[in-house]
Order: C-alpha cells, then structure tokens, then sequence
C-alpha cells in the first residue's frame, strides 16, 4: 500500500480500531477526523464529540481567533538539509540557507 493513499490510511485507522477493540469497550472509543473542513478546527472537533463538554463545545465554535501558531511547510528546508548532509551543498548561515531554498522551490 502507499503511505500516502487513501486505503492505507483506511487500512491503518482500521487496524487501530480492531487493538483498541481488543483493550477497551467500543464505548469507550471515539474517533475523530481532525482533518475534516466541516469544523472550525480541531478543537471543534474533539470538544464537540466528547459528552458533557457543551460549554467548551460551545467556546470552540463561538472562538473568533486566528490560529496563533499555524503550520509551515518545512518540506524545501528538508530538502536543503538533505543536500547539506550528503554534501551536495554548503548550508551555513541564515543569508546562505535563505537563498538556498528560495533556489529550491524555483
């Protein structure tokens, strides 16, 4: 299987269920798509399928902030590094490493 498609992921959440069932009553299992578009956002998610957090179900969705500390594609960096640590490169430097990946992601 890919790791990145569709039916490996499908593969590994429901191979995860089937240990969890093994440990825990199904009851007791919840799983959550962070990922999902329908929500605001992870905190969404998580407080509003969990019974009896109304008020923080409540607070997520009515939450007008930015998230403080959103996510960077570090995939050019990794590749700079990559190069850097097969000796392909000389990586030294912020001005350096900084116009290094600009050159990359062209």
């Amino acid at each position: 299987l890919e790791e990145n498609s569709e039916t490996y992921h499908s593969y590994y959440v429901w191979s995860l269920l089937q240990r969890l069932r093994r440990k825990f009553d199904e009851k007791n299992i919840i799983l959550m798509d962070f990922h999902d578009k329908s929500t605001r956002g992870p905190e969404e998610t998580l407080f509003c399928n969990i019974p009896n957090a109304t008020e923080m179900c409540n607070a997520a969705r009515s939450s007008k902030e930015e998230n403080l500390n959103p996510s960077v594609n570090l995939d050019y960096f990794d590749l700079a590094y990559g190069a850097k640590k097969e000796g392909m490169v000389s990586m030294s430097g912020t001005k350096k490493t900084t116009k290094l990946l600009k050159a990359i992601e062209k």
